[in-house]
């Protein structure tokens, strides 16, 4: 597991730590003006626990994304830190909201603190963390990342002070207590996991990669294809096959518009040939390229391709390109069938 390392704290969140102290030195003059505004304030400050406990929430799937960064996808990467963007957007509205006569003013400043400093830190980890993935040459992405940690453990303890000054017992009417929200484990080793995290993302194999990768899905025809007692597919009498074709993009970058190809092929011969442009694919999206009214005969038997264009810079290719065979039965031929749907495995 990682250790921890000692580092310099930089100028900002020397900065920082000055403003805090002072903020902190401001709750010690509010607690001696409070008085009838007590009742008002504690019901904005209860409005603003709830936020917190949804924040407390985001950040508890954020500490456990920590943990499992080498198997993160990028998506889920991206996906956690916005979903927690937002919770902090939240609570900060929730703070500027606040009563300007609020009696507690000196622990809102200390809050708003803890909010912006985590907001900077966790935007800064975002980058640095993405920057390491897609440029192997960017030597700053590790100390970058060390001090975007930094900020996120300066945020928490701002938070654990602003937590403390609520739990005054000498406060004029406690609020209820606040949760305990981190965005880092305790004791978490920082400059090695900093380090860490900027290698795995650097390796070609990292789910954080960019990753272009244009699939053929499920193919599925009308009438439906069964499979016959000897696992062959065949189709009902009939004299046109509509073959539809699942276009996924199974990537995590978007993927511009791409050509279907199909092809029907009879005893060695190419019976139909065709194609189909499909839209723009945001990554995790699917489209169905419906080729309709094929020419068929019953009692023939057939062949089915269908290719999707290649993406740049696709890497596996192997499942771009399908090839079905199957029967037409004949008007009077009846076999026990069970329904197929073929999705390239085998089943």
């Amino acid at each position: 597991m990682f250790s921890d390392v000692t580092r310099r704290p930089s100028r900002r969140r020397r900065l920082l730590w000055t403003v805090a102290l002072a903020a902190a030195a401001l709750l010690a003059v509010t607690l001696g003006s409070l008085g009838e505004r007590t009742r008002t304030s504690s019901v904005a400050l209860e409005d603003l626990r709830d936020e917190t406990v949804r924040l407390e929430r985001d950040a508890g799937t954020f500490q456990d994304l920590l943990l499992r960064m080498p198997a993160v996808e990028r998506s889920e990467f991206e996906g956690v830190i916005a979903d927690l963007q937002g919770s902090l957007s939240e609570v900060e509205t929730f703070l500027a909201d606040l009563p300007a006569d609020l009696s507690y003013s000196g622990q809102a400043v200390v809050a708003r603190l803890a909010v912006d400093v985590w907001k900077g830190g966790l935007e800064a980890f975002r980058t640095q963390v993405l920057l390491a993935a897609d440029d192997p040459f960017a030597v700053t992405a590790a100390d970058g990342i060390v001090d975007a940690l930094l900020d996120l453990r300066a945020g928490d303890r701002l938070y654990a002070e602003f937590v403390t000054a609520m739990g005054d017992p000498e406060l004029p009417q406690p609020v209820s207590p606040f949760p305990d929200v981190r965005f880092l484990p305790a004791g978490f080793p920082i400059l090695t996991a900093a380090t860490s995290y900027a290698e795995n993302a650097k390796d070609p194999e990292s789910p954080l990669q960019l990753r272009a990768e244009l699939a053929l899905g499920q193919i599925t025809t009308e009438p439906e294809w069964l499979l016959d007692a000897d696992e062959n597919l065949v189709v009902i009498a009939t004299d046109t096959l509509t073959v539809d074709v699942v276009v996924e993009n199974r990537g995590n970058i978007p993927a511009e518009p791409q050509t279907v190809f199909l092809d029907l092929f009879s005893g060695g011969e190419v019976v139909d040939t065709r194609s189909l442009e499909v839209d723009a694919l945001g990554p995790g999206e699917k489209t169905v390229a419906s080729f309709i009214d094929l020419p068929v005969q019953p009692g023939g038997a057939y062949a089915v391709s269908v290719r999707v264009g290649v993406i740049d810079p696709e890497k596996q290719t192997d499942d771009n390109a399908r090839l079905v065979e199957f029967r037409i039965n004949t008007e009077t031929e009846s076999t026990t069938t069970t329904p197929h749907v073929d999705d390239g495995d085998g089943g």
